[in-house]
């Protein structure tokens, strides 16, 4: 009976020390994919009506120089969702290194499809980086 309730005991240990790992490693992968970045410059323009607002972001010692989406559509057609990245701010950003993915370079924000990554619409911001410097 003592060592059928030792191989218990066991067993779940092996259990639980899977599972640890299991998340340890999920949580790696999401910080590694989705990373914070800091808002330290816009360019605020004088004309009524702006496609695109200069931004410029910092992450890992490197700085993004972005333009970003400034009328987007949302759930709602008669609303028009703005750039809302300003300086100061940090946000939680994925870098594509290829715009096939999406159209943008960066996506900014914390809606997510139902695959968990950033998505396109609604209130994330999309962004075109023009250059980056290390």
């Amino acid at each position: 009976m003592r060592r059928l309730v030792g191989m218990k005991r066991r067993e779940v240990l092996i259990v639980v020390c899977v599972l640890m790992m299991l998340l340890s490693l999920v949580a790696y992968e999401r910080h590694k994919r989705h990373a914070r970045y800091k808002v330290v410059g816009r360019t605020n323009s004088e004309s009524s009506l702006v496609f695109e607002v200069p931004v410029v972001l910092e992450h890992d010692g490197h700085k993004y120089y972005a333009r970003c989406n400034n009328i987007k559509g949302v759930e709602n057609p008669n609303v028009t969702q703005h750039c809302e990245l300003h300086v100061g701010m940090t946000v939680e950003c994925e870098l594509f290194t290829s715009r096939d993915v999406n159209g943008y370079d960066l996506i900014c924000g914390s809606k997510r499809n139902k695959d968990g990554n950033l998505d396109t619409y609604g209130e994330n911001e999309l962004l075109y980086v023009d250059r980056e410097e290390y």
